[in-house]
């Protein structure tokens, strides 16, 4: 019989990218006929595509949510040396190549001495965001990991800035 248990197992499982058929051959070792897996599979699915907790996940984590949010906003706010110093590498690892057009602005007379300074400093100030924004993570934690190795990189190209 179907549980709530066994769709949070899949949803589990293929968001950790685990393919359907070693999903099925786990779950056909659970005595499910194949027509229970197939509804499993559609409705973990489902539960993902609308990113919503299935039933066995929602309790556990309804309280934990609103803290997850609250974090998140304090993380993804804030000054980011990382973007600030390595800006257009920093960029194209979050995939945000849209806002690599913002360096045409260095080959326009006059408006190119504001953007020597205003797109790092731009970049400082919302690298962050765009980061937590950034589909390339697929979780909080991926993305705070990506940004504290980037800050510390972006701290030690700082100071070899100043230094030499």
């Amino acid at each position: 019989m179907l549980d709530r248990e066994t769709v949070a197992y899949i949803k589990a499982s293929k968001q950790r990218g685990i393919s359907d058929e070693i999903i099925r051959t786990e779950l056909k070792k659970k005595d499910l006929s194949e027509k229970e897996i197939t509804h499993a599979l559609h409705l973990a699915d489902s539960l993902l595509k609308e990113n919503r907790p299935s039933h066995s996940e929602s309790k556990d984590t309804s309280s934990h949510s609103s803290k997850q949010k609250s974090s998140r906003s304090e993380e993804s706010t804030g000054w980011s040396w990382g973007a600030f110093i390595l800006g257009p590498l920093f960029l194209l690892a979050i995939k945000k190549y849209y806002y690599l057009f913002l360096y045409l602005a260095y080959f326009i007379p006059f408006i190119n001495f504001l953007a020597v300074f205003g797109i790092p400093i731009f970049l400082g100030i919302k690298g962050r965001e765009l980061a937590y924004d950034s589909s390339m993570f697929e979780t909080q934690h991926q993305a705070s990991g990506f940004m504290s190795a980037v800050d510390h990189a972006g701290k030690i190209m700082f100071v070899v800035y100043l230094v030499g």
